[in-house]
């Protein structure tokens, strides 16, 4: 039996944008604090599928600090949009320890329509521990109505790690402790329609996965209203309740 416990914090400011006709430029900071831990009660199956991790009791920590410029350019009836990030990180626990420079650069094309397109790109530039990640990610994005009504379709084709090791535990997937993404292709799928209910809430079904493996997809429903979202989900090994808040400032 696994048990999994994570908490964690961020903000991310938004910057005024310079204006310059059709385009405007902005920079933005962001920064999280994250921590993850893992405690194995040693049954068959636990040895069997993290045997590999060599550990029964894992932990990680990640403390990040970055700022991301963005421009934008009207271009037709849509906007492109350029972005670049940088960013500290301090990696600390079973799976990396030391500092880190993050570098990621996206491109995207958003239409009127509700069409959208993302590149985008990350690599570590150094680490103390000579970790090496790099990782491509590309999206097609489309929404029938803004504002998360109405039905919602995105293809997200991926290679090598997008995430490190360490974010996409914190982020719940226990597969991080025995799968290494370098140079692995997949795609991720996300589809959910927005109904609107009490006022400024909206009623969100939705499932998301893996293309490669279906069976484990995750289903739920969300409900949200401004910065607080709440829910349920469920995968094929067990389902959860769960409590968003986000304020942007």
């Amino acid at each position: 039996e696994v048990e999994m416990q994570s908490f964690g914090a961020g903000f991310t400011t938004l910057g005024e944008s310079r204006q310059d006709g059709a385009s405007s430029l902005a920079l933005n900071f962001h920064g999280d604090f994250n921590w993850a831990a893992v405690e194995e009660t040693p049954t068959q199956r636990a040895r069997v599928e993290y045997d590999e991790a060599r550990a029964s009791d894992i932990s990680v920590g990640r403390m990040r600090l970055g700022a991301t410029l963005t421009h934008n350019q009207a271009w037709g009836d849509g906007n492109f949009r350029q972005e670049f990030d940088l960013a500290v990180r301090h990696d600390s626990g079973d799976l990396a320890e030391g500092g880190a420079i993050e570098l990621g650069a996206g491109v995207g094309f958003d239409l009127a329509s509700g069409f959208r397109f993302d590149l985008s790109a990350r690599t570590l530039l150094t680490h103390e521990e000579s970790v090496d990640e790099w990782g491509i990610t590309s999206g097609v994005h489309w929404a029938s109505r803004p504002g998360g009504q109405g039905f919602a379709l995105s293809v997200t084709p991926q290679w090598g790690n997008t995430a490190s090791q360490a974010d996409t535990l914190l982020n719940g997937n226990l597969d991080a402790l025995t799968t290494d993404q370098s140079g692995a292709a997949s795609y991720a799928f996300d589809v959910r329609y927005g109904i609107p209910i009490l006022r400024d809430g909206l009623l969100t079904p939705f499932i998301t996965g893996d293309g490669d493996d279906l069976t484990s997809a995750t289903r739920g429903m969300q409900f949200s209203n401004g910065g607080i979202a709440a829910g349920v989900e469920s995968d094929s090994d067990e389902g959860n309740a769960f409590i968003r808040y986000q304020r942007d400032f």
